[in-house]
């Protein structure tokens, strides 16, 4: 499996901590779902990694910093989520890597503080 494509699926519960298992991946969408509880720091594993499209859900708690291990993603999305954290150093690390080019993330007027986003949607989180 290369590309898991599951955009607007209405799919429900958590992202599987397995999920780090599928080593070969170049891209994840799992844009528009109603996905619930934490990204998975095992999503850190994921090698090949180009995107990570994970917004638009109901995603909770910390950004885990394992995400700054994706040595060859181009694209983090994780606006539009219930998310209450300070973007990790490590991932915006990335940027220095020169392949790190679009980061996301709900860093106006919200509780995710994000001094290298590349985009700060406004996303009022009361949830925090």
């Amino acid at each position: 499996l290369l590309s898991l494509q599951l955009k607007n699926n209405n799919i429900k519960g958590t992202i599987p901590t397995e999920i780090g298992q599928l080593t070969k991946l170049r891209g994840i969408n799992l844009t528009l779902n109603s996905i619930t509880g934490p990204i998975p720091t095992e999503t850190g594993l994921l090698e090949n990694l180009e995107f990570l499209r994970i917004d638009q859900n109901s995603l909770t708690g910390e950004i885990p910093s394992e995400l700054g291990l994706l040595q060859n993603v181009a694209l983090i999305n994780i606006r539009t989520n219930k998310l209450c954290a300070t973007m990790p150093q490590d991932i915006c690390d990335l940027f220095s890597t020169g392949v790190l080019e679009n980061l996301q993330s709900d860093c106006t007027d919200s509780k995710v503080k994000c001094a290298c986003c590349t985009r700060c949607w406004v996303e009022r989180n009361p949830f925090c």
